[in-house]
């Protein structure tokens, strides 16, 4: 309330109780009531205006609705203080420093939630749209379009990504410095244009990946639902008279424009509170309505804001603002949450959970890798070293063979007394080395260089023995990690196979009469028979037989052997 207001009176009160405002003509006659959903004073705290106005919508918008905020009045109410004022105080700040911070700090609170929020700044100008957040005259006059989804967009329109309050309010403070403002005699700094903040909130679950929470299944939840709120602030241009603010030249071009937007604004709320079927309200006449249509539409969660001048000079102006308000009541909103699927996110999110499930896999067979690693690692390199004793057999075999054909093709070759010279020649040669080895013994009889020696091959024979032992015993040992882990029956196999290259070798060694070799090897074919057969099974005793008959036929061969030996001996020395 000014002074000049004081001194030409006031025709505007308000009934807080009953949410009322009474309006008195000039004549002081009997005052008109118009019924609103809420009233305030001139002396209304600017958080008391947010807490009932600023902070529902907030929330709305949070939950995936589009909100709006108006401000209709003259020029001079009180509109862009209520709305846009930054404040040099706390308690001076209007909605949206308020709704700013609010903002954020629901952010910070929901650790569910990854929240994106973007920015754009435009006004209306002559009919003009412009962007406030590009540097003045870089981005004027542009064009409106219908999205597939139905919402109205500004083409080349700049969207802010932010992330605090205060990025946000630098914006907001750089665009409106862009706004256009004009000295008339109702207002100093009079709103020539119309000024649109949007803040898109799109709010999505956060992928929590292998560390989520799980339902009762033990399946990992998963939520690919995105909502998206626009919350579009609105400070609309103050109507006025030509006449009563005194403009001329390009102000009254201001004035005729913004007076024409806001009279098709009104058509438009005429139009929607009616009601009427097949009834489309004016929205494409107007820059302002074309692009507000999703706000006040009737989708959004919408608040409208009319500030009124209290003072006797302004009834007519205060009359038609409420008269306004009053048409705005009747429009019925059936705002819906916008919400989608977001496919990407699903699927990476479905991704990180797999990922997560496999990494814990790899881990587990690591950890039982690791464990089985010395026993397995162990049977592997017993398994080699069959392999090779069986391939060096083998090579001895074939060498052998090879040797009897070819003493038998010189038999028939070369006749009898061709294989009587080689015989000869033989017990010559052997008779020469046996003679050579009894002067070297003789040499060294009983030497201390002697008995080193054997001591040396004592402890090598005893080193070897406990080696084979620990052999045995790791190999025991991979054998029953096997069992205990559930072989298949080709790893069965595998070690029958082990068991029996194990019995061929000793009886190899057996027939180079090496039995002290021969008896660690068929007591670890046995071990290895029962363990993976079990005692007693019926292809053990079959192995035992065959091993048996196997050495009863190499001593029978040994014997013969002999008495041939010591009866060509005695024949030769006879003769």
């Amino acid at each position: 309330q000014t002074s000049k207001e004081a001194r030409e009176g006031l025709v505007v009160s308000v009934d807080a109780a009953e949410s009322a405002i009474l309006l008195s003509d000039k004549q002081d006659r009997e005052a008109h009531v118009f019924k609103c959903d809420g009233v305030f004073a001139p002396n209304t705290p600017q958080e008391a205006i947010f807490e009932a106005v600023g902070q529902p919508v907030l929330d709305a918008t949070l939950e995936g609705y589009n909100g709006c905020v108006l401000a209709y009045g003259q020029t001079g109410s009180g509109k862009t203080h209520t709305l846009l004022n930054p404040g040099d105080t706390v308690a001076d700040s209007g909605l949206v420093p308020r709704i700013a911070a609010a903002l954020f700090f629901r952010v910070g609170q929901d650790l569910a939630s990854v929240v994106t929020v973007r920015v754009s700044f435009l006004q209306i100008y002559n009919e003009q749209i412009d962007d406030l957040l590009k540097p003045a005259g870089q981005s004027t006059n542009l064009r409106l379009r219908t999205a597939p989804s139905g919402a109205v967009e500004v083409d080349g329109a700049t969207s802010v990504r932010v992330s605090s309050p205060a990025a946000l309010m630098q914006l907001f403070n750089n665009g409106r410095r862009n706004l256009v403002y004009a000295e008339t005699r109702m207002n100093k700094t009079s709103s020539r244009s119309h000024a649109v903040f949007q803040l898109t909130i799109e709010k999505r679950v956060r992928l929590l990946g292998g560390d989520g929470a799980a339902d009762a299944e033990g399946a990992e939840g998963v939520d690919a639902k995105v909502v998206t709120g626009k919350l579009t602030i609105a400070d609309l241009a103050g109507s006025e008279r030509v006449k009563k603010s005194g403009v001329e030249g390009a102000a009254m071009d201001e004035a005729i424009a913004i007076n024409q937007s806001l009279t098709i604004l009104g058509r438009c709320i005429e139009a929607m509170a009616r009601g009427k079927k097949g009834e489309r309200p004016p929205f494409r006449e107007s820059k302002l309505t074309r692009l507000l249509s999703n706000a006040i539409g009737g989708t959004a969660k919408t608040t409208l804001i009319v500030c009124v001048a209290p003072s006797r000079r302004d009834v007519v102006e205060t009359n038609s603002s409420l008269e306004f308000g009053q048409q705005a009541m009747n429009v019925i909103v059936r705002a819906k949450v916008n919400a989608t699927v977001d496919y990407g996110g699903l699927n990476a999110q479905l991704q990180e959970q797999l990922d997560a499930k496999q990494a814990a896999l790899r881990r587990l067979e690591l950890k039982v890798l690791t464990r089985l690693s010395a026993g397995h690692q162990s049977m592997l390199l017993l398994e080699r070293q069959v392999k090779e004793r069986t391939f060096e057999v083998r090579e001895a075999m074939v060498d052998t063979q090879r040797a009897k054909e070819e003493l038998k093709a010189l038999s028939h070759d070369g006749g009898s007394k061709e294989l009587e010279r080689a015989k000869q020649q033989l017990g010559l040669e052997r008779t020469e080395r046996s003679a050579e080895l009894t002067r070297v013994m003789a040499s060294l009889k009983d030497t201390p260089e002697l008995r080193r020696i054997r001591d040396r091959q004592e402890r090598d024979m005893g080193s070897i023995r406990q080696q084979l032992t620990t052999a045995q015993a790791e190999f025991a040992a991979g054998v029953s990690a096997t069992e205990s882990r559930g072989s298949a029956e080709n790893e069965k196999e595998l070690l029958v196979g082990v068991a029996k290259n194990l019995g061929n070798l000793a009886l190899h060694f057996v027939r180079a009469n090496a039995r002290s070799n021969a008896e660690p090897l068929i007591v670890s074919a046995q071990s290895i028979f029962e363990a993976v057969l079990g005692a007693g099974h019926p292809e053990i005793t079959e192995w035992k037989t065959h091993m048996f008959a196997k050495i009863a036929a190499q001593n029978a061969s040994e014997g013969g052997d002999g008495n041939a030996d010591s009866g060509s001996n005695r024949n030769s020395d006879g003769g």
